[in-house]
């Protein structure tokens, strides 16, 4: 009876290797190939698109608040995706108003053929000073958009 034992305990011990070996782990069922998400700008827009297909993940609005979401599910790309939209809203604001008041310089002087005024100069020169700002204010919000999209693509869950 122990000779049955003991080949019976053998065998159990032998099969606990192949089938621990042939169940994945929960963090392994969606591979970077597949899962990976990765910016794209399209000629209309910009999106985050998944895995080697490429498919659209989420469209990247005016203030990237969908985007921001998206990356959030994962702990570690919320901070960095919080960034990003604060950046992203404020660059996309300064971007609108300094061209608004570069676009109404530019009006008043090819639109009346006069010569502009020490006004319309001040105009001019804080709607240039928009347009500088939101372009810094775009390059951080680039910034904070990738680093979240490296914390996102590290977390072992997608």
């Amino acid at each position: 009876m122990s000779r049955i034992a003991s080949l019976l305990s053998i065998a159990i011990l032998a099969s606990l290797p192949a089938t621990a070996s042939s169940q994945q782990p929960a963090d392994t069922a969606c591979s970077y190939e597949s899962c990976a998400v990765r910016y794209k700008a399209k000629i209309f827009g910009e999106q985050l698109v998944r895995g080697a297909s490429g498919e659209r993940a989420v469209r990247i609005g005016f203030t990237g608040g969908d985007a921001a979401d998206f990356l959030s599910r994962v702990e570690s790309a919320a901070a960095p995706a919080r960034k990003f939209k604060a950046h992203r809203t404020r660059s996309q604001i300064l971007l609108v108003v300094g061209g608004g008041l570069i676009g109404y310089f530019r009006g008043e002087i090819f639109g009346n053929g006069a010569n502009p005024t020490s006004g319309e100069y001040v105009w001019f020169s804080v709607g240039l000073g928009a347009v500088v700002l939101g372009g810094v204010e775009a390059g951080r919000a680039g910034n904070a958009l990738d680093d979240a999209i490296w914390q996102f693509n590290r977390a072992p869950v997608r």
